[in-house]
């Protein structure tokens, strides 16, 4: 699969009817975003042996500086939506909906004009970031905790994204998921269940 702009896959060889309807639709619908706001349009293709061409999906990117935001005509619902469609690795999604809550969201667009769609744009932008912002947060604080670990004999687990260090008698483990770091500190299960063995570990004085 390839993705490519809407003039070219219009010059395309599709002998399926129901993908050249498609495509022309999307012409007028992309004629008539750009009378309010600068619009790009991208296919989906599929090529095959014969060098003919499939049509998988079409997406409409409203042009702006600060991420790439999506608009999209629901046929079932009458209306327009419009988000950024960008992911971030580090953020949950109970994260996302906390961000998200902190800004009033424009109401919904039946018919478009030029303000509806600036709205809508200057929100997902604001919305975005946010979270990036909070991305970033989350990013450095593991970068921060890899750092610490260095120097240390650290068996890893998970591509790396879990681990433990065993030294005197105790084990420390950890687990990186989502920009997060999970700690925990046990007590290794060959050191014995003993008076001596609490003294000398308090002590900082076993050594396995």
């Amino acid at each position: 699969m390839k993705t490519i702009k809407l003039s070219e896959a219009l010059e395309l060889k599709f002998n399926n009817s129901y993908h050249i309807d498609r495509l022309l639709k999307a012409k007028q619908t992309l004629d008539e975003i750009n009378k309010y706001h600068s619009c790009e349009a991208y296919c989906e293709i599929i090529e095959k042996d014969n060098s003919e061409y499939c049509l998988e999906n079409i997406k409409f990117y409203l042009i702006n500086d600060t991420c790439r935001i999506e608009i999209r005509y629901l046929e079932y619902d009458k209306k327009y939506i419009i988000f950024y469609s960008e992911s971030f690795k580090n953020l949950q999604h109970h994260q996302i909906q906390d961000i998200k809550s902190k800004f009033v969201q424009p109401k919904n667009i039946g018919v478009l004009n030029s303000k509806k769609i600036n709205d809508w744009i200057e929100y997902n932008k604001n919305v975005y970031l946010e979270y990036k912002k909070k991305d970033k947060e989350l990013a450095n604080s593991v970068d921060d905790f890899l750092k610490s670990l260095e120097g240390e004999n650290v068996i890893w687990f998970n591509n790396k994204t879990s681990g433990e260090i065993i030294k005197n008698g105790i084990k420390f483990t950890f687990k990186i998921e989502n920009g997060y770091i999970s700690k925990k500190i046990d007590i290794y299960y060959t050191v014995e269940n003993s008076l001596e063995a609490f003294k000398k570990l308090s002590n900082n004085k076993y050594v396995s």
